[in-house]
């Protein structure tokens, strides 16, 4: 079984920290014996053809030189197009060329499978063109600003009556695409988590590893610096945090175009000494820094299924989350954690002061362990290969 994996984000390079989770899924795919095509953008450095762990990458620029390219930059396709003019010009080049690229490999292939509904839109014509079966992911916030955009409404509706069958990564995006009218076969398979790689670790060894000093309590923010994450509620938080304990830290793992304001606002606050960036870091080494912290914070304002909160858990590490959807289902697996409301800083602020770190259910824990495996991720996708294509 061939299958074309048509994505706008992939990593670049071996340990990059851009959608390690679409590798990792055809990682497994792969071991499963099914045969993967990757498609994607290559950013200014990347390699064009690449073959890892039996995967056959093939990505493509869409502007020359590649170092102008703006719509696929950090930050993500729909935070660019709302930015920047650039990025909105470049968007008819990018889809001709992806679209191009991706003829030459989904003529070959069983089954496209799209990442993104703006994969979806490539994915839909190639549908037509070659008569092949279409399987869309949707992991971001199309169907959240499909229902409140009429124009944005009317084209991801359009990719998705298409598809023969849509997967999301969380419950609360079937219940959008089910408001917007979608009766499609559906449903949800989340990602998995590499359980060698994140797992329990003696707390005084990864602060020793990651320089986080013994005598202080270390929060972890990891994730991309952009304006849905709630980091400029965080700057806030922790400057009240700050008045009131002098011995938490909070480490911002990750890049983004928020970088340069954040840091602005931090000096304005004069928090330094209290919000330190680590900039990015390998995925290999994120394991350490969870295992070292006291808590993982995510604030943000909206999220699929965060990855980042699934691998805390499963390396133990007790969770401040937003109270939204995609971080509800998995305290509901694991309730080690706490779920805040987004925006309402004197919750988060009361919470970062007391810092009351319960203990977990070591039997739900496991059972987490477990079940999040992308083993059984891969094989649940490959059973949906399996039925649309007999």
């Amino acid at each position: 079984m061939r299958v074309c994996m048509l994505t706008t984000s992939f990593p670049q390079y071996r340990n990059d920290t851009q959608a390690p989770f679409i590798y990792e899924l055809c990682a497994a795919l792969a071991r499963k014996k099914i045969l993967i095509d990757v498609i994607c953008p290559a950013d200014a450095h990347a390699k064009k053809e690449e073959v890892w762990e039996n995967i056959q990458i093939h990505r493509f620029s869409y502007m020359i030189p590649r170092q102008w390219q703006r719509l696929t930059a950090e930050g993500g396709i729909i935070t660019n197009l709302k930015s920047s003019w650039i990025a909105r010009m470049q968007w008819p080049i990018f889809s001709v060329v992806f679209l191009w690229k991706s003829w030459k490999y989904a003529k070959k292939a069983d089954i496209i499978h799209c990442q993104w509904s703006f994969s979806g839109v490539v994915g839909v014509i190639l549908k037509k063109m070659l008569r092949k079966k279409l399987i869309l992911t949707e992991r971001g916030s199309s169907a959240h600003i499909a229902l409140k955009n009429k124009v944005m409404k009317t084209t991801l509706c359009y990719i998705l009556k298409n598809c023969d069958v849509i997967t999301a990564n969380n419950e609360h995006q079937i219940d959008q695409f089910h408001k917007l009218g979608i009766k499609k076969p559906m449903m949800t398979i989340p990602n998995g988590i590499d359980t060698s790689l994140f797992r329990e670790m003696s707390k005084k060894m990864c602060k020793t590893r990651v320089k986080f000093p013994e005598n202080q309590h270390a929060l972890v923010y990891v994730g991309r610096l952009v304006e849905d994450k709630g980091l400029e509620n965080l700057m806030e938080i922790m400057h009240e945090v700050k008045k009131r304990r002098r011995d938490i830290k909070c480490y911002l793992i990750g890049s983004g175009r928020f970088e340069k304001e954040l840091k602005k606002r931090i000096n304005n606050l004069k928090l330094q000494d209290t919000i330190i960036f680590l900039g990015s870091i390998p995925q290999k080494e994120i394991p350490y820094y969870l295992n070292a912290a006291d808590a993982l914070v995510l604030p943000s304002l909206r999220e699929g299924r965060p990855n980042v909160v699934a691998e805390a858990l499963a390396c133990g590490t007790f969770v401040i989350v937003s109270d939204i959807p995609g971080c509800r289902e998995l305290l509901d697996l694991l309730p080690h954690g706490r779920l805040l409301p987004p925006q309402n800083n004197a919750e988060w602020i009361s919470e970062i002061v007391k810092l009351q770190i319960k203990k977990r259910d070591r039997k739900k824990y496991e059972a987490f362990r477990k079940e999040s495996t992308w083993e059984n991720s891969a094989e649940k996708y490959k059973e949906i290969y399996k039925k649309v294509i007999s």
